[in-house]
């Protein structure tokens, strides 16, 4: 609906019609302000009951709830998702003002592993890039001991024969 209607006055066609017909003629004063459609319908507007949500005699209520059926107490529910019925037993929790507080600076922490909290010096320390591989990253100086080794052992195995 657009716009907004103070006060409507309905009235109802026939039973078997099923219909309403708003009526606003003897209202026209009461408008707060003016309407131009009622559910998209401009004119002279019929709106079905259906159109509205409403029953009508036409419909089958008997799988609806009598309201003596509906439950007004808690008790009557069935509890399908296990919520808490009766108090549990809370001696596992801590209560909060047993919890200790935590520091929000990392130099408040003890320091109880010996991490280390300074700069410690890597002088006695080699890189990696300086550290020869089982490959080719022999030195020239390595390389001539190793081929003069490998000269050595074959001399050793002719003379052996």
């Amino acid at each position: 609906m657009t716009g907004c209607v103070h006060k409507v006055r309905w009235t109802v066609r026939p039973p078997e019609d099923c219909r309403f017909r708003l009526s606003v003629s003897h209202y026209k004063d009461r408008i707060v302000a003016p309407v131009s459609s009622v559910n998209g319908k401009t004119g002279d507007v019929t709106i079905t009951a259906q159109e509205l949500g409403a029953l009508t005699e036409h419909q089958d209520i008997s799988g609806k709830a009598d309201k003596s059926e509906i439950p007004t107490k808690t008790s009557e529910l069935t509890n399908d998702s296990g919520f808490l019925t009766q108090h549990q037993d809370l001696t596992q929790y801590a209560l909060k003002s047993e919890i200790p507080v935590v520091p929000a600076n990392v130099s408040a922490f003890t320091n109880d592993v010996g991490y280390l909290t300074q700069h410690q010096s890597l002088a006695d320390y080699a890189l990696k890039s300086e550290i020869p591989t089982v490959t080719n990253d022999f030195t020239n100086d390595y390389k001539s001991k190793v081929d003069s080794l490998w000269e050595d052992y074959q001399d050793a195995i002719t003379a052996l024969g």
